[in-house]
């Protein structure tokens, strides 16, 4: 017996299809409650791997920004771009900070991915 978030789940699903005149199949509930936990549990060691991801100078700097973007993308709850920016610029050595900051005039708060993107390249 199903209890707890699922049961809600099911619950929440029964009822919109009730409301739109459609019976929800048990072969609909699974696949839903599947796919609501497969992806969890994918993405709780994204959200980790996320905050724990580090430049490696051996793979270079367009190498850390895809392994990012990938990362953050594959978590429940995707970083906003500020957040993206502070993690992916405080992680870099000095120097490229200076590089982004001074000469490519990136800002934490305001730079879009694309603009970040193109002062990696």
């Amino acid at each position: 017996m199903l209890e707890g978030e699922p049961t809600l789940i099911v619950i929440h699903d029964n009822k919109e299809g009730y409301e739109r005149g459609y019976e929800v199949s048990f072969l609909e509930h699974l696949t839903k409650l599947m796919h609501t936990y497969i992806k969890r549990l994918a993405a709780v060691p994204s959200t980790k791997l996320f905050k724990t991801l580090s430049y490696d100078s051996l793979k270079g700097i367009k190498s850390f920004y895809t392994q990012l973007l990938h990362v953050s993308k594959r978590m429940i709850t995707h970083p906003d771009q500020a957040t993206f920016n502070k993690h992916f610029i405080n992680a870099l050595p000095l120097h490229f900070k200076e590089e982004l900051v001074m000469h490519d005039k990136i800002s934490v708060d305001f730079s879009s991915r694309e603009e970040l993107w193109q002062a990696v390249l």
